[in-house]
C-alpha cells in the first residue's frame, strides 16, 4: 500500500515524543490524519507506551492539537489559493532507469514533488525547482499531452505530430 505523508507537527517533551501526519492512500484513494507517538516513563524502569492513532480530517479538525490543526489549514487553504500564489516547478524524476522531467503548478516545490509523485508512484524524484527560461531553454521539459504514455514507457515525439510527448500537471 503506498502512501504519501506529510508531516504536520512534532512534539517532543522529555522523554516523550509525538507527530502527526497528514496521508494520504494512494490505493484506497483516502485522506487521513495519523498521530504517532512513543512515551517513557524514566522513573518506571524506562517503561514506553508507543502506538498510533488514525483520525479522518474533519474528527482531527474537531478534536486535535493545535499546531496540527493549524497547519493542517494551512494546507486546505492553499488549495484554494487564486492561481496568482502558484509558482511553475520543474520535477525531474527517473522511471526505470529513464530520466524524465514534467512541469507542475504549485505553490511550494514539497507539493511539486507530491503531484509528480502522484502522477508517477514508480518514479524517483530526483530534483524540483522553479521552472526558468534559460533552464527551461536548454533542457526543455515536456509539456502535458492529452495521450499521456504508460509508466515507464519510452516517449515518442511522433505520437502528436508538430508538438512534443510529456506531461503538464496543475
Amino acid at each position: 500500500m503506498a502512501k504519501l505523508t506529510r508531516q504536520l507537527h512534532k512534539l517532543t517533551k522529555g522523554g516523550n515524543v509525538e507527530w502527526w501526519s497528514l496521508v494520504f492512500d494512494t490505493e484506497a484513494k483516502r485522506f487521513n490524519i495519523e498521530h504517532e507517538w512513543s512515551h517513557t516513563d524514566a522513573w518506571r524502569d524506562a517503561r514506553s507506551n508507543n502506538g498510533t492513532a488514525d483520525f479522518d480530517i474533519n474528527g482531527f479538525l474537531a478534536e486535535g492539537e493545535a499546531p496540527a490543526q493549524a497547519e493542517l489549514l494551512r494546507i486546505i487553504e492553499s488549495l484554494f489559493q487564486k492561481e496568482g500564489g502558484e509558482w511553475q516547478f520543474t520535477v525531474g524524476l527517473r522511471v526505470k532507469g529513464k530520466a524524465d522531467r514534467m512541469v507542475v503548478d504549485a505553490e511550494d516545490a514539497l507539493i511539486a514533488a507530491l503531484k509528480a509523485k502522484a502522477d508517477q508512484p514508480g518514479a524517483t524524484i530526483m530534483y524540483v525547482r522553479r521552472s526558468n527560461r534559460r533552464g527551461d531553454t536548454r533542457h526543455p521539459p515536456r509539456p502535458h499531452t492529452e495521450a499521456r504514455p504508460l509508466m515507464g514507457a519510452p516517449f515518442d515525439d511522433s505520437e502528436v505530430e508538430g508538438q512534443p510527448s510529456g506531461r503538464r500537471l496543475k
